[in-house]
């Protein structure tokens, strides 16, 4: 699937497919203080809906951010290898540092299936980040 986005007034193509893949998440040891406060992506300029997990990046092992869609507004990605291709996110997480996104498979992203999305470029990393920043929210779901 092609999708043509704009992007900072640049066009770039996005196949906007997702994979499936086993792997192994663990968790980040934050330390008391930090698990005490919530850290907020402000770096990237207006962001408000992402914040830290006790997530690592199954690639890199840094910290991932989280945001969460509301109930009846999940996030639709398409992911290849699936029988039904499009799945519903109930939460997404980030890696700043790889450009990456992940998202579970099941019930938990420790859960060792997750879908994964390798952005190719810094404008469709932003643009995806934005696009899940303005639908996502920092109010956690019950499910």
């Amino acid at each position: 699937m092609n999708v043509i986005r704009k992007y900072i007034k640049k066009e770039i193509t996005m196949d906007g497919v997702w994979e499936k893949v086993e792997t192994k998440i663990g968790e980040v040891d934050l330390g008391e203080e930090m698990r005490k406060k919530e850290l907020y992506i402000k770096e990237y300029g207006g962001l408000h809906n992402f914040y830290n997990s006790y997530y690592a990046c199954p690639i890199c092992k840094k910290m991932l951010f989280k945001t969460v869609f509301p109930v009846g507004r999940e996030y639709a990605i398409e992911v290849e290898n699936e029988s039904n291709r499009t799945v519903k996110l109930k939460r997404a997480f980030l890696c700043k540092f790889c450009q990456a996104f992940f998202a579970a498979a099941k019930v938990k992203l420790a859960d060792g299936v997750i879908y994964q999305y390798l952005a190719d470029n810094i404008y469709e990393y932003n643009w995806l980040l934005n696009d899940m920043d303005a639908r996502g929210t920092t109010k956690g779901r019950r499910d």
